[in-house]
């Protein structure tokens, strides 16, 4: 109902761009004050003092960013900035290209024996993963070591892992659990573990489990 709602500025596609463009940190203020400064002093004039103006600006800029379909979201300490994240993602694919990018290269000149044994090898551990899941992780939430871990946990149904938590999520204990029961003994060659940015995900423990 929010984005059918007409726009009363003229340069409405103008700061769509920018949102689309910067994403991160920027605030549309700063556009309004570099793009648009007649405007904005125009609309700070209307209001009773500085104070409410400000505010009313503000909630201006989040209407109109939820009407186009983009949502604030309030900054945190452990959210890396752009620039981090980048750099983190350049070291890691540098250090695994110097690691494993000899691995699996098939060339041109290669030998119809030397490819049909790769491409046959490599085939087999799809249908390997194919064939395998890991069973789904259920986190209960109740008191560890409890009556609900001792007697109720195993009258449920077979097939994926259970563990008890107090408040039912994810914590270091839990994590590394899986780690240890569930992930590890099924792997057999280097992989790469995409997991959300949660304090026990990044731990030095979950690093030593899987060293």
């Amino acid at each position: 109902m929010g984005r059918a709602r007409s726009e009363n500025i003229n340069f409405s596609q103008q700061m769509v761009e920018y949102m689309e463009a910067v994403r991160e940190g920027e605030h549309l203020v700063t556009w309004m004050q570099s793009h648009q400064p007649e405007w904005l002093s125009e609309y700070m004039a209307a209001k009773t003092n500085e104070v409410r103006a400000y505010k009313s600006l503000i909630v201006w800029c989040l209407n109109f960013a939820n009407r186009h379909g983009y949502k604030h979201r309030v900054p945190c300490p452990a959210k890396a900035s752009q620039g981090e994240l980048l750099t983190t993602q350049h070291e890691f694919a540098t250090a695994f290209q110097e690691e494993f990018g000899h691995q699996r290269v098939v060339h041109g000149s290669m030998s119809t024996r030397l490819l049909s044994t790769k491409t046959c090898r490599l085939v087999e551990r799809l249908r390997k993963w194919e064939r395998e899941k890991l069973p789904i992780l259920m986190i209960v939430k109740g008191t560890p070591g409890g009556d609900i871990e001792r007697f109720e946990v195993p009258t449920y149904l077979a097939g994926p892992v259970y563990a008890v938590q107090e408040k039912g999520y994810m914590d270091q204990r839990v994590w590394s659990m899986y780690l240890r029961e569930v992930l590890k003994p099924v792997l057999d060659c280097p992989s790469v573990l995409l997991a959300d940015n949660l304090k026990c995900h990044v731990s030095k423990t979950s690093y030593k489990i899987m060293l």
